[in-house]
């Protein structure tokens, strides 16, 4: 699939932002967003702690300190609030800005991306 066509389906799914995940050493290392006219919006440099048994489902929903959010606001839609699953973004210290934790049914899940840089395209 090329993609054109990933970003037909990012437009039939009524999504705004396309995320590409690029690897390093067979890690997660960058996320490039694109709108749905294949435009770049931005990127965020990351490593990722995925735990061996996850069971959870993807959400929009999000808290933490609004600074954070609303950076990350710029380049995914997530929602502002918490439910049983969220996202929660927490300062971090040394080679990281942040850290995004997955929580399922108010519990972490022991996912984590700890994101080193965020940029935005003007």
């Amino acid at each position: 699939m090329n993609i054109q066509e990933i970003l037909q389906k990012t437009i039939e799914h009524k999504e705004s932002t396309l995320a590409i995940v690029s690897e390093k050493h067979g890690n997660p290392s960058k996320v490039t967003f694109y709108n749905t006219r294949g435009e770049e919006i931005g990127y965020m440099t990351i490593n990722v702690a995925i735990p061996k048994n996850l069971k959870t489902r993807p959400t929009k929903k999000i808290k933490g300190p609004i600074e954070n959010i609303r950076l990350l606001k710029g380049l995914i839609p997530f929602e502002e609030g918490a439910g049983w699953d969220f996202w929660l973004v927490k300062p971090a210290h040394g080679r990281y800005n942040m850290i995004m934790e997955l929580y399922h049914e108010k519990k972490p899940t022991g996912f984590k991306i700890f994101i080193k840089r965020i940029h935005l395209e003007d």
